[in-house]
């Protein structure tokens, strides 16, 4: 088991507020862990909230109905997400590739 000073590090560490005076060994092991348990729970709240805002920015460009290409990403079919990164002739190609309809602008 953690010494009280380890626990009392830890406790400081995760927030300086909590006040840890008079408190014994099993105490000290409590507050560490639901700290630690709070951390777990806003880390994990904001790598899904950055998750959830990604999904929903639109695509400026798309694979037209119907279609697919084959690109460095792959083979994209309708709907999938294009960019100009993904051709090797890059902003010229994909101009190309919108003005024949493989690729519709968003």
């Amino acid at each position: 088991m953690p010494s009280n000073k380890d626990l009392i590090a830890t406790i400081k560490e995760l927030d300086e507020t909590v006040e840890t005076d008079d408190k014994n060994n099993a105490q000290l092991v409590e507050i560490a862990k639901g700290l630690r348990e709070k951390a777990t729970t806003e880390a994990e709240a904001q790598a899904e909230a950055e998750a959830q805002a990604e999904a929903e920015a639109v695509a400026q460009y798309t694979i037209a109905e119907g279609k697919s290409i084959a690109c460095k990403k792959g083979v994209l079919d309708s709907g999938e997400e294009m960019k100009a990164e993904y051709l090797s002739g890059g902003e010229e190609t994909l101009a190309d590739l919108i003005e024949r309809g493989f690729v519709v602008e968003n």
